[in-house]
């Protein structure tokens, strides 16, 4: 939805390769195969699989609402809300403000009407629910309206400087277009950045879900929610889900919305793994969901779920997405997954291949089995192109074709969509049989020890659970004019082994192909995976790639890495 303090505003096209290459022998050919003293040895093995599950799944999208129709410049709408008016009217309200993105501007309400909720362009209303200073807001976030009794509420997140204490307000109206909040305003405060309410009647109380954090000041991403008897007073705060993500803005639980199906519930999230990546987690207790119950993925960020009569839509919106859209829902849909497993002796490897191209898990062998050590979070496993520096606003599709060599050492996905942007990536891995399992010579004998735990190597024992964990380096793209930034990959959340990896690599975006390997031909650290310099290519006018966000942001034609 909104990632906080924006340093600056200017729109970057950043495309983000990540490589995985577990290695530690050099880059010559001659000595590739050939097993070095501690090193376990194997070939590179890799088997197609095809999953078929029923689940949660989305149809096609098509816009409903443009909010840049009638200006003379692009706007957005993030969070939003629908409710049917008395005459049958539909209405959306929404976060707006002009691309790029200011979240800490959005200082009042978008709101639009259409007489059926599948209309091609909706019609712009005049915008409501002005940020108040008097009332300790300022900007306002995440609207949601329901109708109760006659009267219409509207709560809302009231933006505050403290983050910790983010105010829960409500407004209330009887024709959807007039709002006075509500004296009882804040109806609680919390944290971090607590918002992106919506409200569920279950059993004799009304719940109302929204997204924080385990501590105000941080911890845990959380779907929290409270209960009610009559929308105003509201209990203390329960958890509904807990992720394993822990951090202050963003994370993987924002716009929480709850819709049941008889005994069932069923909880969406946004953004788990890039702007785009919501979530549906299932459950038969509306107060008790668990990031193992997954059962779907939808392309859409800040989801909102609309039932219209029979059919169930979800809705799909955000910064540089160009308005507001719908896709048809199922929640018992027939979902193909389409991917490869590779695997050495030393560690495994699951290439999703469809419906979207990314590493979807890497282990490497340690003491008494496999240990995960992908870092799954943000930019770390797939191609991405991104609008700002929140994230991947356009994810990496299906590749038109895979490529692999005869022996499994390399691999490429070509052709790699990204979201519906004109540009495509060639996504290409080599891997290596052979995985080390002692530190690199140079280091003395004590810190051996220290990392090993036992007698140090080379000897006859071996420092057990070493091998690479994930390697990743970013090329951007800049628009003419505008301040490259470095963005390294953020910290594992894990505390890997110690690794040595060597990265290879190469990314085609139109025309112009961008190449990309470490100043030397090997690193070794505990956080290889977050030590790469990120190197910003030199921007070139060529090729446009269209950026609906924002002032044009250009694919380098020809660029290469300095």
């Amino acid at each position: 939805m909104r990632l906080r303090r924006l340093r600056w505003r200017a729109v970057l096209a950043i495309l983000t390769v990540v490589s995985a290459a577990a290695t530690v022998t050099a880059p010559a050919a001659t000595s590739a195969d050939r097993p070095a003293s501690g090193e376990r040895t194997a070939k590179v093995v890799q088997k197609p699989y095809e999953r078929v599950d029923r689940g949660v799944g989305a149809g096609e999208r098509f816009r409903i609402y443009d909010p840049s129709v009638g200006e003379s410049k692009q706007w957005y709408i993030n969070d939003h809300t629908f409710v049917q008016g008395p005459d049958g009217t539909w209405h959306m309200f929404g976060i707006t403000h002009e691309e790029p993105a200011n979240p800490l501007d959005e200082t009042y309400f978008a709101h639009a009407t259409a007489d059926s909720l599948t209309q091609e362009q909706w019609v712009k209303q005049e915008p409501v629910m002005h940020a108040d200073p008097d009332s300790g807001e300022t900007h306002v976030w995440a609207p949601y309206v329901m109708e109760h009794d006659g009267t219409y509420y509207m709560f809302y997140a009231g933006g505050t400087d403290d983050h910790e204490r983010y105010r829960m307000q409500l407004a209330t109206s009887t024709d959807l277009y007039h709002w006075e909040r509500h004296p009882e305003n804040p109806l609680f405060t919390d944290g971090y950045d607590a918002r992106d309410p919506m409200v569920l009647r279950v059993g004799d109380q009304w719940v109302m879900y929204y997204t924080a954090n385990s501590r105000p000041d941080g911890g845990h991403h959380i779907v929290a929610y409270r209960t009610s008897d009559d929308l105003v007073h509201w209990s203390e705060r329960g958890v509904a889900l807990k992720h394993p993500v822990t951090g202050t803005f963003g994370g993987p639980t924002e716009s929480p919305y709850v819709v049941q199906d008889g005994d069932d519930y069923y909880l969406s999230t946004c953004c788990t793994s890039n702007y785009t990546d919501t979530r549906v987690y299932h459950s038969n207790d509306p107060l008790h969901f668990d990031v193992s119950d997954e059962v779907g993925q939808i392309d859409e960020h800040a989801s909102e779920i609309v039932r219209d009569g029979d059919d169930l839509y979800v809705s799909g919106a955000g910064w540089g997405q160009g308005g507001l859209y719908l896709r048809p829902l199922d929640l018992d849909k027939e979902l193909v997954t389409e991917g490869r497993i590779i695997k050495t002796g030393g560690y495994r490897l699951d290439l999703q291949t469809a419906p979207h191209a990314s590493i979807r898990s890497m282990d490497v062998r340690a003491r008494g089995g496999w240990r995960r050590v992908l870092n799954d979070d943000f930019r770390a496993t797939a191609p991405y192109l991104a609008v700002g520096n929140f994230g991947s606003t356009d994810p990496a599709g299906k590749p038109r074709r895979v490529a692999v060599r005869k022996d499994g050492r390399r691999l490429a996905l070509r052709g790699v969509p990204l979201g519906d942007e004109p540009a495509r990536v060639d996504w290409r891995f080599r891997f290596s049989p052979s995985t080390s399992t002692c530190p690199p010579t140079g280091m003395s004998t004590a810190a051996r020890m220290r990392r090993c735990g036992r007698s140090p190597c080379p000897s006859t024992r071996r420092c057990r659970g070493s091998a690479t964990t994930r390697t990743s380096t970013a090329t951007q793209v800049t628009s003419p004019g505008s301040r490259a930034s470095r963005s390294p990959a953020r910290d594992a959340r894990r505390s890997p082994p110690r690794t040595c990896a060597t990265l290879r690599g190469a990314a085609t975006t139109g025309s112009s192909t961008v190449r990309w390997a470490p100043s030397s031909g090997r690193r070794c650290g505990p956080r290889v995976a977050n030590r790469w310099p990120v190197r910003p290519t030199r921007a070139a006018p060529g090729e446009s790639a269209r950026h609906r966000a924002a002032a044009t942001a250009r694919s380098a034609s020809g660029s290469t890495v300095p």
